[in-house]
């Protein structure tokens, strides 16, 4: 059976170490190896060579489970090795406005980075990403970036940019008879944007 050191097809899997058995023909004995980076039950934390030195114990059981040792635990939204705030993870392991914080490949502590222009929230800390803005600005999707104003063909919706129909450079809405101004391909009359214009009408 898979997930107990021994696959099912009877090969040592990642994180085990398998022990022949005391008498010939009994059954092999599977332990998680401690100090290998990986964490496997019973084991509650494994950082490798570096366990003494981030709460593990050389059984690899987390000594203290606080906020500020590094290891994000329990409510804890990061744990960046500190209780510092303003670093984007607070004195209480909150990740902070304005911030993302993550596991960078290779570290053992959270890694945060301010969001981008304008960003309050945000996957990560590059321009695009952002999935709340601060007052006075919108989303603007598919860019995920945070804009003072809609850009053409959009207008403001709950806190995003959202588009208008086809041909519609200014707008209040999705509707087809809710745009404002059309682009200079179509013809704008009560509200819609036309390619051609109605019976009884001339450009």
């Amino acid at each position: 059976m898979s997930g107990d050191g021994c696959s099912r097809l009877c090969v040592v899997e990642a994180g085990y170490q398998c022990l022949s058995g005391v008498y010939p023909y009994s059954a092999e004995t599977c332990i998680p190896i401690c100090g290998d980076g990986i964490v496997v039950a019973p084991e509650t934390c494994d950082f490798g060579t570096l366990n003494a030195k981030n709460g593990c114990s050389s059984t690899c059981q987390l000594l203290n489970i606080y906020c500020g040792n590094g290891i994000k635990e329990a409510s804890e939204q990061c744990d960046d090795g500190n209780n510092i705030d303003a670093d984007g993870c607070s004195a209480v392991c909150q990740i902070e406005v304005g911030w993302s914080c993550h596991l960078a490949v290779g570290a053992f502590n959270d890694i945060c980075s301010e969001c981008s222009y304008q960003c309050s929230n945000c996957l990560n800390n590059t321009i695009q990403g952002c999935t709340q803005c601060f007052s006075g600005y919108y989303i603007h999707y598919p860019n995920d970036r945070c804009e003072p104003t809609c850009p053409t063909g959009y207008f403001v919706q709950l806190g995003a940019c959202a588009s208008c129909t086809i041909g519609c450079t200014r707008c209040f809405g999705t509707s087809l008879d809710q745009c404002t101004q059309c682009d200079s391909t179509h013809f704008f009359l009560a509200g819609k944007c036309l390619n051609q214009c109605d019976e009884g009408y001339f450009n």
